[in-house]
């Protein structure tokens, strides 16, 4: 398995983001991979924890998860959302993780730049026969 990430910064240092790519020797491999990765973000905290953790539908990226996880309890200062979208495609597997306090990020624009990266990678590099 190959991978790459990238953090990136949000904008007016306002959350943050990452992106994820991991390269499997096969599609197979690949699928399976993120029918093991995908479940993580509904792992238990390992303490007492009130983070909520719900799937959501992501449409126009054949295959693919997506997961909000969100503190709404406590100071307010402490509060987030966060959004993972993953998806296979061909013997890879990219992922876009973002995370920003309460009100400055909504599921759509995690969304949108998930369909942005697919219509980048899908397809590509062509496999190989």
């Amino acid at each position: 398995m190959n991978e790459a990430g990238e953090d990136l910064q949000g904008v007016n240092g306002v959350g943050n983001a990452t992106s994820l790519t991991l390269q499997f020797g096969s599609s197979k491999e690949a699928k399976t991979f993120l029918g093991k990765l995908f479940p993580e973000s509904f792992a238990p905290c390992p303490e007492k924890c009130q983070v909520v953790t719900t799937e959501f539908e992501v449409s126009g990226i054949k295959g693919a998860k997506g997961a909000k996880l969100s503190l709404t309890v406590g100071p307010a200062a402490a509060r987030f959302p966060a959004y993972r979208v993953e998806f296979a495609d061909g013997p890879f597997i990219y992922g876009v993780a973002v995370y920003a306090p309460l009100g400055k990020l909504k599921q759509d624009t995690v969304v949108s730049a998930a369909k942005t990266l697919y219509e980048r990678v899908k397809g590509r590099p062509a496999p190989q026969t």
